[in-house]
């Protein structure tokens, strides 16, 4: 028989919140691991490179698309930039509302915010900030 682990990330007070309503034998299973800030640090980080990694071939992939003429759908960037239906969804979001926040702004009047700004941005907000970035240099060219 294959033996799975599965994890639940929870922090101690949310442990608390439903533990005892848990079986004795459930509970022994338990088991405790302690997770370092460098660790968690580590982690964020490499998910801030993938989303960067992500945002980047979508926004090469538009400029590809908009070479040959192809309009950037879902489907389209899963067939020319294998982008995933899921991803392509949730950057053509993103788009749309860097898009909206651009309207009748010049790249010169676009907020420029240094990179300690950047860094405490939300994943979301940082992404549609570079994409509007993008847009600014794209309506440039």
């Amino acid at each position: 028989m294959t033996k799975f682990i599965y994890r639940l990330d929870l922090t101690p007070e949310e442990l608390k919140e439903f533990k005892d309503k848990l079986d004795v034998e459930l509970l022994i299973k338990f088991k405790k691991i302690e997770i370092s800030e460098k660790k968690i640090d580590s982690m964020k980080k490499a998910s801030s490179v993938k989303i960067e990694a992500t945002r980047r071939k979508f926004e090469n992939s538009l400029l590809r698309l908009k070479e040959q003429k192809i309009e950037p759908t879902q489907y389209n960037l899963r067939k020319y930039a294998n982008i995933s239906y899921t991803t392509s969804k949730k950057y053509l979001e993103l788009l749309k509302i860097a898009e909206n926040n651009i309207k009748g702004i010049s790249k010169n009047n676009h907020r420029v915010l240094d990179e300690k700004e950047i860094a405490e941005l939300e994943i979301n907000d940082k992404c549609i900030y570079e994409l509007e970035k993008f847009l600014l240099d794209e309506m440039e060219n």
